[in-house]
């Protein structure tokens, strides 16, 4: 199978859908968020399809929500999940600023459980829990949490397009 280059609006599958879907919600969430950059400036909190690597820690531009599918299972009858990491990277002036990091991540974590259906097609399955590192793991002055949502998704056979019609996956 080839792939038009992008932008395209390929049908994808389910879990192709998915992350965009997760990163619309949490842009909804957080669009009145301001949080400081590196240069003390309150700016929004960008919401990004990417994943977090530490070797690249000093290249982000923080604040910002990383969002990646990291796995998917179906089971023997019809139930099938994936599940989705939700990272937070935060820049702090100060060891109290912390607070900043623990109050998105639990905005998020509210809002995605009080409104557990996403995009009509997917269910968050619970437990839905985050962590923040000990201290002694954070960079200084960078202050990451991390939160893995998983959402039932709909079968294969289930998967339509906009005008109803069945992929042909």
């Amino acid at each position: 199978m080839t792939f038009p280059s992008k932008p395209y609006k390929y049908p994808g599958s389910a879990t192709e859908h998915l992350v965009p879907a997760v990163m619309e919600r949490i842009e909804s969430v957080l669009a009145e968020v301001r949080l400081p950059n590196k240069a003390g400036e309150l700016v929004p909190v960008r919401v990004l399809r990417s994943y977090f690597n530490p070797a690249q820690e000093e290249e982000y531009e923080l604040p910002a929500v990383l969002v990646r599918t990291t796995g998917g299972a179906q089971d023997s009858g019809e139930e099938r999940t994936a599940s989705v990491e939700i990272t937070l990277g935060v820049y702090l002036q100060e060891y109290a600023d912390d607070e900043y990091a623990t109050s998105v991540m639990e905005r998020i974590h509210q809002h995605l459980l009080s409104q557990r259906i996403l995009s009509g097609r997917y269910k968050l399955q619970l437990p839905l829990a985050w962590t923040v590192a000990d201290v002694s793991q954070q960079p200084w002055p960078y202050w990451w949490a991390q939160m893995t949502a998983t959402y039932y998704m709909p079968a294969i056979a289930d998967v339509r397009d906009e005008a109803g019609q069945p992929f042909d996956i």
